[in-house]
C-alpha cells in the first residue's frame, strides 16, 4: 500500500535503532554506527531498501525510594 506521501507502508525492511543522544549529536560517532549497521544488512556504503529509523535513548529507571536515573 502506498501512503499520499509516495512511500510504501508495511513491508519488512525497516529497521529501528535506538541510540544515546551522545551519539546522536555527534557526526562522527553517528556515521561509524551508521557504517557498521549498513554492513550488518550487507553493504556498508548505501542504505537502499531499508528503511532506517533512528531513535533518541529514553529510558529512565525508578527504584523503590522513587529516585529517578538514566541507564548507561
Amino acid at each position: 500500500m502506498v501512503a499520499d506521501n509516495g512511500f510504501e507502508q508495511g513491508g519488512g525492511r525497516v529497521v529501528q535503532v535506538t541510540i544515546p543522544a551522545e551519539v546522536a549529536f555527534d557526526l562522527d560517532k553517528f556515521q561509524a554506527v551508521q557504517k557498521d549497521i549498513l554492513g550488518r544488512l550487507g553493504c556498508r556504503g548505501c542504505c537502499s531498501g531499508w528503511d532506517i529509523r533512528y531513535e533518541l535513548q529514553r529510558r529512565f529507571l525508578v527504584n523503590d525510594k522513587l529516585e529517578i536515573r538514566e541507564p548507561g
